[in-house]
């Protein structure tokens, strides 16, 4: 498996992982998570960015969602980024084209439900990536 970081995925559904999540501030000084999302398409690793705040209540209920993690009764922000790393979800990504460059952008967070892959790295491995 060929680890590239510099790959745009085409516009579709993808089985990814987050590799890693990371609570930052945003230039404009409000709290954030930063994740990168990994898929593999045709052998490749492609590293998908994406970004949370708590503005972002909706995205936030989603992704809780589909990662299992009960929601609360207002809509609210209290995800933190270690119950994100290593979990599974189906993505939705659209193509986007920023300062002339393509990238992926999620559009959607979905459950997934099937049988995590047999070659995937479970939290208690090292993760080659």
């Amino acid at each position: 498996m060929k680890y590239q970081r510099s790959n745009v995925l085409n516009a579709g559904r993808y089985l990814a992982k987050c590799k890693s999540a990371v609570e930052k501030l945003s230039k404009s000084g409000s709290d954030m998570i930063e994740m990168i999302w990994t898929v593999e398409d045709g052998g490749n690793v492609i590293e998908v960015k994406s970004f949370l705040t708590a503005k972002m209540g909706w995205i936030i209920d989603q992704l809780k969602s589909a990662l299992g993690i009960e929601l609360g009764t207002e809509r609210d922000s209290d995800i933190t980024a270690e119950v994100l790393v290593g979990k599974y979800a189906l993505i939705d990504v659209e193509c986007d084209q920023y300062r002339d460059q393509m990238q992926n952008k999620i559009v959607k967070y979905l459950p997934y439900e099937g049988q995590i892959p047999e070659n995937a790295v479970t939290p208690n491995q090292e993760d080659p990536f």
